[in-house]
């Protein structure tokens, strides 16, 4: 037997295999892997923000899914999320199991979740799939279990290190009407039904709730928002604001910056003042653009910046004519995804 094998491995030039149907099956990757672009379905996608090749295949019962097969040896499961032709795509199903060729269907987005972490005290956003589910349970332990005069949905999402501190009470904007949106409240949190190997779908049951102008930010689609809305206050004043409690910084949303984009931060405060950026070991100092008009300072992230390469937040420090440090603020720098 010994000999056979021998002999396979020598007249194949193929040293790694243990039987005929080994080689074959090397033989067939091989060739798949060499003409894979070849296909008329092949594009280059996307997933989870890094790129893949994959061949995509139109389901011609349902234009808003997708089968997706990979490359040999590579890996496409639930939960992940696929970026194609200005879409992302949330895979439902995989052969996980198949350590050669995975294929995987998906379904298109059709909402992006936002919301503020209760962990990280970040603003986070996500694709997501909604579907309406009024006819099933609420999720809730209380005496009701249908209730059929309050819409419901299901909201599924891929589960990641925020995604999975989406809890019950939770408060979300689900609506394009910008006069009188309706508010989801979570009501039912499944993180483990739809997870394999270590990935897969958060899925979420809502239940319809009122929108309140004043605790829910209807410009950042942020439900939760305000603390005291007359006076400006939000969740996030009480964040990222160290050093002197006197002396406020004041910006939209959370400290945070996606690359390409800016935002303006204004120091309160009846100090004179000067600005300075801050990074680990001065790097990426030249990515960082500012602009000052008296106490308020723009700052811009330069598209050329690789949050891949440089996962590192910078910091905004505040000082006073003595050079004194007022505060410090840290600042993340996000992705376009």
């Amino acid at each position: 037997m010994t000999d056979i094998i021998d002999y396979i491995r020598k007249i194949n030039n193929d040293y790694t295999v243990d039987s005929y149907n080994e080689h074959m099956l090397n033989d067939t990757t091989t060739f798949l892997n060499d003409n894979f672009a070849n296909n008329i379905d092949f594009r280059i996608a996307i997933v989870n923000n890094k790129k893949q090749d994959l061949l995509i295949i139109d389901d011609v019962k349902n234009p808003h899914t997708k089968m997706f097969k990979a490359r040999p040896h590579e890996k496409i499961t639930v939960g992940d999320l696929v970026y194609i032709d200005n879409t992302y795509y949330l895979i439902t199903e995989s052969n996980a199991n198949n350590d050669k060729i995975q294929s995987a269907n998906g379904v298109e987005c059709n909402w992006i979740l936002k919301w503020i972490c209760p962990i990280t005290k970040t603003i986070q956003e996500i694709p997501c799939y909604i579907q309406n589910a009024t006819k099933y349970n609420t999720g809730k332990y209380e005496a009701k279990y249908i209730d059929y005069g309050i819409s419901q949905i299901t909201v599924d999402i891929p589960c990641n290190d925020y995604t999975i501190y989406i809890d019950t009470d939770m408060r979300f904007f689900l609506d394009k009407n910008t006069i009188n949106p309706s508010i989801y409240e979570a009501t039912q949190i499944d993180h483990y039904t739809y997870n394999y190997q270590g990935k897969g779908i958060c899925r979420i049951n809502m239940s319809e709730d009122k929108y309140n102008p004043d605790k829910d930010n209807i410009e950042l689609q942020l439900a939760d928002y305000w603390i005291d809305k007359k006076n400006n206050i939000s969740v996030f004043d009480k964040i990222n604001n160290n050093t002197n409690n006197d002396i406020v910084v004041k910006y939209n949303g959370l400290a945070e910056i996606k690359i390409g984009f800016s935002k303006k931060f204004e120091v309160i405060t009846d100090k004179n003042i000067r600005f300075k950026i801050y990074t680990v070991n001065n790097l990426y100092q030249d990515l960082i653009n500012t602009s000052v008009n008296n106490k308020v300072i723009t700052i811009s992230i330069d598209n050329s910046f690789d949050i891949d390469l440089i996962p590192y937040p910078f910091v905004l420090q505040v000082f006073d004519d003595n050079n004194i440090l007022l505060k410090e603020l840290t600042i993340n720098v996000i992705g376009l995804m």
